[in-house]
């Protein structure tokens, strides 16, 4: 199957990973749940093809042309034109290209803009205040608070932009930088310093929420790595890897998987627009 995304979800009151994908014999899109300890022996199969796009009602819509894309990207340009959910994601609060519905929807949802920590880097960001904590969790964070909440998507990126600027922190920060930063735990004594220090930067200059700093870490289904774990490379020549291993947790968007010696990190976004396959035989030793 063609896999999309990796998402978080609720189910029955509790979090957890999924992974997407468009199955073309159904013409739908499937879900399927990584599980702790889970033993995976796969094989990514490339090249790279579109992942579609998302209409107006947020549901999917396979690439028409079913294109081959170059490495780096995961639609063509005319399902990205197509995509109104991307519009949103890509917002800075100076123009909107929503349609007029999405836009007056946005106008009147609550936002909130927060500040994040994963490993030891602090992060700035926006959210629907009804899923902040799911947004946290996609992200892969360690700890979490509110900054301050506003109506309009709008006001809420040109606040983050500013709240970005006067304390020099990141809107954005590369799976590379977290993988690398998943062997430096950081307690929640030196967590709230860090994050408050942030606060009292901010509040001659925004009207900061009452904050409360939640702690995220046990959500991802493993404890303290004792060191960073070994990124997993694509095999770029043959455009097919081997990913072998149990299943340790799942961390934002990065599942760690532990083989004899190691614990090795897999970047599921790099799995989007690749065929996935169950495969018995699969080997990771060359």
């Amino acid at each position: 199957m063609l896999f999309t995304d990796v998402t978080w979800r609720v189910i029955d009151g509790d979090v957890k990973p999924y992974m997407v994908f468009w199955n073309p014999e159904s013409m739908k899109i499937d879900f399927q749940t990584l599980e702790q300890n889970e033993h995976i022996s796969w094989t990514i199969d490339g090249p790279t093809m579109c992942i579609g796009y998302r209409n107006q009602k947020g549901n999917h819509i396979p690439c028409p042309e079913n294109m081959i894309l170059r490495p780096g990207r995961t639609q063509c340009g005319p399902c990205s034109a197509l995509d109104k959910q991307e519009s949103c994601a890509r917002c800075d609060g100076t123009m909107c290209s929503a349609s007029a519905e999405k836009f007056e929807k946005c106008r009147d949802t609550e936002y909130a803009i927060y500040l994040v920590l994963i490993g030891d880097i602090i992060k700035v960001g926006v959210s629907t205040s009804k899923r902040i904590k799911i947004r946290w969790i996609e992200q892969g964070a360690d700890y979490g608070t509110v900054v301050t909440t506003v109506k309009g998507g709008d006001k809420a990126r040109r606040l983050e932009s500013q709240i970005s600027k006067l304390t020099d922190t990141s809107k954005a920060i590369r799976t590379s930088q977290k993988i690398r930063s998943m062997g430096t735990a950081i307690d929640r004594q030196i967590a709230e310093l860090r994050i408050n220090e942030i606060l009292n930067e901010l509040e001659k200059s925004v009207s900061i929420a009452s904050p409360k700093i939640e702690t995220l870490a046990n959500y991802y289904g493993f404890s303290k790595l004792e060191s960073a774990p070994q990124e997993i490379t694509f095999n770029k020549k043959s455009q097919r890897t081997d990913i072998v291993g149990d299943v340790v947790g799942v961390k934002g968007s990065v599942m760690l998987i532990s083989v004899p010696g190691n614990i090795n990190a897999l970047n599921l976004k790099r799995m989007r627009g690749r065929l996935v396959i169950n495969n018995p035989h699969a080997s990771i030793i060359a």
